[in-house]
């Protein structure tokens, strides 16, 4: 009967890995080997000694193949306790705290596992601040309908859980270190994942087996003890594994902005005119833009003409719409369509492209624009298809204000 023992479990250790049973078989075979050195131990002449040397070498492989074995488990084979708590809405998620007996010691896996809403219920989380009423209403029946869902199916969740173990300190004493921890949620034909955990988030611990059994002399208990302290210090002084920063997610809205806006005028674009000495402002303007829904916008301008300066002041006033769209928190290209008059007896259009810089609330931009304009008489008493009195342009600007 002994030897088929000892055949079954060598045939366990060359598996590499073990359900639970297994491994709860492997540590008790250890310590019938260290019960039956004992016994040699005891004994004041030396009759076993090579029977002893055997059990000492079988016992140190045994303890070899424990110690770089991965033991592995799950809800399936093995029964597990869940308990669910109440949605928290401060960490938005389901509490679900996991137990298993583990080697006859209570609770020795004793975990809380978050199961996050956007995770199970498959749809994003808003703030409550930014949320809509009907965001809201929907929240609150997605969250109701999933506390139902979990009541109605109490018993389907599905643990996997994989675990390794050393030899500790004390006499039969043993180090329990869990390596993952999977939770996934069974309804109907469906196995859905939820959440894994590894082991920087499980707890470690350690257990004893009863009876203790100590076959290692002073030396043998020392070499332990400084071996298990020098892991224990590695473990401490290990880096901790940097937090990636989290970047804020882009936010897509219609441009909001009011910023101060100067331009140059060039009916014909040649290379020199933007060499810094022959750069003329033609406008400045003051402009005003609101979003209309996620990607669109309207606004209002106000300009003073800087080539009349020195003569009649001339002002103008426009109104605008255009389409945006946010690369990223900082650039935001957009198009632009325009119209308006001035005081100088003329009337404009205007289309083109452009791109802003936000840095929190403060705001560059720059545009380029083709520009149309008539004369008000021109376009009353001869439409505007009068080619001596429409003028086209380009322009070119930049400017600087805010955004929100």
């Amino acid at each position: 009967m002994k030897k088929f023992i000892t055949f079954f479990a060598a045939v366990l250790f060359s598996s590499q890995i073990y359900a639970l049973p297994d491994a709860e078989y492997v540590v008790d075979h250890i310590e019938e080997l260290k019960t039956e050195l004992s016994y040699i131990i005891a004994k004041a002449d030396n009759s076993d000694s090579s029977q002893k040397r055997h059990l000492r070498h079988e016992l140190y492989t045994a303890y070899l193949e424990l110690e770089k074995t991965v033991f592995h488990e799950n809800s399936e084979d093995k029964e597990f306790l869940f308990k669910l708590d109440s949605f928290d809405t401060e960490t938005q998620s389901w509490p679900l705290t996991v137990k298993k007996d583990i080697f006859r010691n209570y609770g020795i896996l004793n975990q809380t596992v978050l199961i996050p809403y956007n995770v199970f219920t498959g749809k994003k989380f808003v703030s409550a601040e930014k949320m809509t009423l009907r965001q809201k209403e929907d929240y609150e029946e997605t969250v109701n309908n999933a506390d139902q869902l979990f009541n109605d199916n109490a018993n389907s969740f599905f643990a996997d859980f994989s675990f390794k173990l050393i030899k500790w300190d004390e006499a039969s004493q043993y180090r329990f270190i869990p390596q993952s921890l999977s939770i996934y949620f069974i309804h109907g034909s469906t196995k859905t994942h939820l959440v894994t955990l590894q082991s920087d988030s499980l707890e470690t611990k350690t257990f004893t087996v009863f009876p203790q059994v100590e076959v290692r002399n002073e030396t043998q208990i020392k070499s332990d003890r400084q071996k298990n302290a020098a892991l224990l210090a590695r473990e401490k002084s290990a880096p901790a594994e940097p937090v990636k920063e989290k970047k804020p997610a882009v936010s897509q809205k219609g441009r909001r902005t009011f910023y101060i806006n100067l331009d140059s005028q060039r009916e014909k674009i040649k290379a020199e005119d933007f060499k810094y000495k022959n750069i003329q402002l033609s406008t400045a303007s003051g402009i005003l833009t609101f979003g209309l829904g996620k990607y669109a916008f309207g606004g209002v301008s106000f300009g003073y003409d800087l080539d009349s300066i020195n003569t009649t002041s001339i002002y103008e006033f426009g109104l605008l719409t255009g389409a945006n769209l946010n690369l990223t928190n900082f650039i935001r290209p957009y198009i632009e369509a325009g119209a308006g008059l001035t005081t100088g007896n003329r009337l404009f259009a205007k289309a083109g492209a452009g791109c802003d810089l936000t840095f929190g609330h403060f705001m560059l931009t720059a545009a380029y624009d083709y520009h149309i304009r008539y004369k008000w008489a021109s376009v009353l008493e001869d439409g505007l298809t009068v080619p001596s009195e429409r003028k086209n342009y380009h322009s070119f600007s930049i400017g600087m204000g805010v955004t929100w």
